[in-house]
């Protein structure tokens, strides 16, 4: 019964307990009796505050203790989410940072290639520049056709890396976004767990301080036995709930950082097989590239030096008839001019005599034909002119020119052995 139900019955019956003692003065004898119950009046209403008192002082501590419990796992939780948030954003920049230096060495070896290559192929363009077209132009086709490869192998590394960078972020994701709904979904469950927990035990508690109270008159050791066994069993129930709540949550995360773990080892591992594989391709498509390069390098040496050699050899025979016919030309001027010694000189010396020889007579007989005319026109000038004079003119002349004649001839021979030797 509450406490202010009891104090209006006290005053109800002191009220008719004056009455009675006003109204009937013999009725005094009953005064112990009526003390007696006002004294256990008293006694019900003094227990039955401390008991209300009780109830509430039990019903804050329970009320606090959850709210701390409540509190303390809100702070759980949020750690944890933090914990996991930074874990997540710090393999992130991680893995962001990897997959940035990874680009950036892969394009520092593709420009330094392509830097090298293309040094390669300007010295290579100097130093073939006197090739023919049709090297030049098969040359061409063949860059143009490497060319083309290598920037579609290219593109296709580059669409390929881009489609499984997407295809983890993706994967990564959606595996972020199960497990916040996982844990969200677990959280809501668990309180409405509690929620429910505490709203049966308030219920239980409610129904317990009613019977209480209904029974409070004949309460004894017993009530307040079962009353000490009921709180026991309570805090060893909330005690078993939290060891419990306690043991999914840490099994909870257990099982997340070992599905993280394994989901970061497979990344990692996925990444150093694709690294491994761009590597070991692009190393092949070097190769190949440096083969065919050196392979082409060769034939093209090897072509030029032909042509070198072929162009040389046709220059040495055209030099060598040249200079033989020209040495029959002035050793038969000599021949015309009476220096007869040089007719025989040096005959192991000619390479086709019967040419040489048929040359000779040819040229003989022309410069004998003009020395002729030039003697007419001579000796008509004759006629006009002093003789002495122009004899020695000519004498000086002839002299000259036979000496120079004999010089080019001797420079002629001499050549000839050099290129015989």
């Amino acid at each position: 019964m509450p406490a202010r139900g009891l104090e209006s019955l006290r005053a109800t019956n002191n009220g008719a307990l004056w009455s009675v003692r006003v109204a009937d003065p013999e009725l005094e004898q009953l005064k112990p009796d009526v003390l007696a119950n006002e004294n256990f009046a008293n006694l019900s209403v003094q227990q039955n505050e401390n008991f209300a008192n009780l109830s509430v002082q039990q019903n804050e501590n329970f009320a606090n203790l959850s709210v701390q419990q409540n509190e303390n796992f809100a702070n759980l939780s949020v750690q944890q989410n933090e914990n996991f948030a930074n874990l997540s954003v710090q393999q992130n920049e991680n893995f962001a940072n990897l997959s940035v230096q990874q680009n950036e060495n892969f394009a520092n070896l593709s420009v330094q290639q392509n830097e090298n290559f293309a040094n390669l192929s300007v010295q290579q363009n100097e130093n073939f520049a006197n090739l023919s077209v049709q090297q030049n132009e098969n040359f061409a086709n063949l860059s143009v056709q490497q060319n083309e490869n290598f920037a579609n192998l290219s593109v296709q590394q580059n669409e390929n890396f881009a489609n499984l960078s997407v295809q983890q972020n993706e994967n990564f994701a959606n595996l972020s976004v199960q497990q916040n709904e996982n844990f969200a979904n677990l959280s809501v469950q668990q309180n409405e767990n509690f929620a429910n927990l505490s709203v049966q035990q308030n219920e239980n508690f409610a129904n317990l301080s009613v019977q209480q109270n209904e029974n409070f008159a004949n309460l004894s050791v017993q009530q307040n036995e079962n009353f000490a066994n009921l709180s026991v069993q309570q805090n060893e129930n909330f005690a078993n709930l939290s060891v419990q709540q306690n043991e999914n949550f840490a099994n909870l995360s257990v099982q997340q950082n070992e599905n993280f773990a394994n989901l970061s080892v497979q990344q990692n591992e996925n990444f150093a097989n694709l690294s491994v594989q761009q590597n070991e391709n692009f190393a092949n498509l070097s190769v190949q590239q440096n083969e065919n390069f050196a392979n082409l390098s060769v034939q093209q040496n090897e072509n030029f030096a032909n042509l070198s050699v072929q162009q040389n050899e046709n220059f040495a025979n055209l030099s060598a008839h040249s200079l033989g016919f020209f040495t029959m030309l002035v050793r038969t001027i000599v021949m015309s001019t009476g220096e007869f010694e040089y007719s025989s000189f040096s005959e192991e010396l000619m390479k086709d005599g019967t040419i040489y020889s048929i040359s000779s007579v040819i040229m003989f007989l022309l410069f004998i034909f003009f020395v002729f005319l030039v003697l007419m026109n001579v000796m008509t000038g004759l006629a006009v002119i002093d003789v002495k004079e122009i004899k020695e003119d000519a004498m000086f002349y002839s002299l000259k020119s036979r000496l120079e004649l004999v010089y080019l001839l001797e420079f002629l021979y001499l050549i000839e052995q050099l290129l015989c030797v």
